[in-house]
């Protein structure tokens, strides 16, 4: 495995009552919950089997940040899962909304992620789980929910036929960009719709490195949509591009073409 195949990084925000800092109860819950959901996939992966050690190999206060790297305990003769991997594709499932991947997962793994998201705005702002090859999950209300919706699912073991589409399709979107808040990789804003409908949406900073310039601005958006089955529009957009739209209307081309013609002999007679 290359440095950073091998590493997860799990980052909270605190609330602006907190001064932005992190309670330390919370702290602690969210980094137990993501290391019991690592050790759990792990011996999903290997037949109930312990194949990793899981170290702390960063470790910051302000925005809490802990990334966490996992060890081989011992060489094997047979192929090793990474359970960091595992763990990312879990949790990609169930952000997407992928209800039939979501109901193959069990119930203390559930649990766990029930932990990470809970208290969202309330007893933190929200957090980020940062993945090998680029991938972060923001941690936040709108995965709180599909938490709760996977565990509903799982409880009804057929999930009730949404009425609108559910999932996650590809679209452009146009309106104004606003931002909401800037802290973390994710930045979190909403896309202003022309007829004054809100859509929430996460932007990849690191991505979109002009995106700042963006805001308060009519764009167009190219992005990955989230829908929840229950109402029509996304329930949150993933941007991947911005691109700014000129309101102004160029009349300089016109000029002349509305001018009045001379009226001819029949106007006359009329």
């Amino acid at each position: 495995m290359s440095s950073d195949d091998d590493k997860i990084t799990l980052k909270i925000h605190g609330l602006e009552v907190d001064n932005d800092l992190v309670r330390a109860d919370v702290f602690v819950e969210k980094l137990r919950a993501l290391v019991d959901s690592l050790k759990r996939v792990d011996r999903m992966e290997h037949d109930n089997k312990k194949r990793h050690q899981y170290i702390i190999t960063d470790l910051q206060i302000g925005s809490a940040l802990a990334t966490i790297r996992e060890k081989e305990t011992g060489h094997r003769k047979h192929p090793v899962v990474s359970s960091i991997g595992a763990l990312s594709d879990l949790v990609s499932s169930v952000y997407d909304g992928d209800v039939v991947s979501a109901l193959q997962i069990p119930k203390p793994l559930l649990d766990n992620l029930l932990k990470l998201t809970s208290g969202s705005a309330k007893a933190f702002s929200h957090a980020e789980l940062t993945f090998p090859h680029g991938r972060i999950i923001r941690i936040d209300e709108f995965l709180a929910d599909r938490v709760r919706e996977a565990g509903a699912a799982a409880n009804e073991n057929t999930p009730a036929a949404p009425v609108y589409f559910h999932g996650t399709a590809f679209g452009t979107f146009e309106g104004v960009l606003q931002e909401l808040d800037a802290r973390g990789t994710l930045l979190r804003g909403k896309l202003i719709l022309t007829a004054g409908v809100e859509l929430d949406c996460v932007l990849n900073k690191d991505e979109i490195p002009t995106v700042r310039e963006q805001f308060n601005q009519r764009v167009s958006v190219d992005a990955t949509a989230h829908y929840d089955g229950r109402q029509q529009l996304p329930v949150r957009l993933e941007i991947r591009h911005v691109n700014r739209l000129d309101d102004s209307v160029d009349l300089s081309k016109w000029k002349g073409a509305l001018k009045a013609s001379k009226p001819d002999d029949m106007d006359e007679e009329w």
